[in-house]
C-alpha cells in the first residue's frame, strides 16, 4: 500500500511536466503499479506475485479515479440543474 502511495505521488509530480494534463493522470497510475510491484518485490523476491500485486493497484487506482469522476460529474450536474 505504501509503495503503491508514494509511487502514485512520485508519477503524477514527475509525469506533470511530460505531458502537463494528461501526463499527470498517466504517470500516476504507472507510478501505483511500479511502486507496489517494487515494494513487493523487494519484501517477497517473487517477481510473479509482485506483478500480480502491481496489477491489481493499478485496477484499483483506476477506478477510485473514474469513480472520483463521476461524483464530481454529478455534482456539477446537480449545481447545474439547481442554479439553472
Amino acid at each position: 500500500v505504501t509503495g503503491s502511495f508514494v509511487g502514485g505521488i512520485l508519477g503524477a509530480v514527475l509525469g506533470s511536466p511530460v505531458i502537463p494534463p494528461a501526463g499527470t493522470l498517466i504517470f500516476a497510475f504507472v507510478g501505483a503499479f511500479a511502486g507496489a510491484a517494487l515494494g513487493e518485490w523487494y519484501r517477497n523476491r517473487h517477481v510473479e506475485e509482485a506483478l500480480r500485486i502491481g496489477f491489481w493497484s493499478f485496477i484499483g487506482k483506476t477506478l477510485a479515479t473514474m469513480a472520483k469522476l463521476a461524483t464530481g460529474l454529478c455534482i456539477v450536474w446537480i449545481i447545474i440543474l439547481r442554479t439553472w
